[in-house]
């Protein structure tokens, strides 16, 4: 078995087995950009500033299914693809042992083979 390269090389969403693209339900909250960030210096900062100040691009905050903030920033939108170089294995595993934690992924199965229905 040879595994994809990058996560662009991955069949998901409706390249793989999905009929159709899942939009999440949006029920954002301004009040979160207000939330205190403690600093590294002992200081604090407002998400909004910390966001800004370590040079973020793309910030989402799911609750219960919903996406309840999300930020864009340097350019970036909700439809920018990003590129995550090596942290899309970290992602990709955690999903992974959820999805089978949960049954909805077989160990046995490499996931384009289990997508021909």
């Amino acid at each position: 078995m040879v595994l994809p390269e990058h996560a662009t090389d991955v069949p998901v969403g409706p390249r793989a087995c999905r009929k159709k693209t899942t939009y999440l339900v949006r029920e954002i909250g301004s009040e979160i950009s207000d939330l205190l960030v403690k600093l590294e210096d002992g200081g604090e900062a407002d998400l909004r500033t910390f966001l800004s100040e370590t040079y973020t691009e793309a910030f989402v905050v799911l609750h219960e299914g919903k996406v309840v903030y999300e930020r864009y920033l340097n350019g970036m939108t909700a439809d920018t693809s990003h590129q995550m170089m090596s942290v899309t294995k970290s992602f990709a595993g955690l999903l992974a042992l959820l999805a089978s934690s949960e049954g909805l992924l077989s160990k046995k199965i490499w996931l384009p083979d289990g997508c021909s229905n």
